[in-house]
């Protein structure tokens, strides 16, 4: 598995800069602005903390990703049509997250 910096990552505000660190400090990533007003300060402080929940939204996406193969699993055991129609929902949710997840390691898919 792709190996990256363990949670949890801080937003560390700088004079021109907003930088994303992990837990020993080091810069992960490093938003910079300008004091000029056309710069888009606050949404590039958006983006600063998305990407400081990084490793969160990567470990909730993989558990619902398990958690809806679970759920197929269990409606196509039932073997009704129904229980079939929920089961492909499922399917198609964690594909979905699976997708996300390889491509958050660097997997083009």
């Amino acid at each position: 598995m792709t190996q990256f910096t363990p949670a949890p990552w801080r937003v560390a505000p700088q004079r021109t800069s907003l930088s994303v660190r992990g837990p020993d400090g080091r810069t992960i990533a490093t938003i910079r602005y300008n004091y000029d007003p056309k710069d888009k300060v606050e949404l590039k402080g958006a983006n600063a903390w998305l990407i400081r929940s990084a490793p969160e939204l990567f470990g909730a996406c993989m558990k619902a990703a398990a958690q809806f193969r679970f759920y197929e699993k269990n409606h196509r055991a039932k073997g009704t049509p129904e229980a079939d129609e929920k089961a492909e929902v499922n399917r198609q949710l964690a594909e979905e997250l699976e997708a996300l997840c390889e491509r958050a390691k660097g997997v083009v898919l």
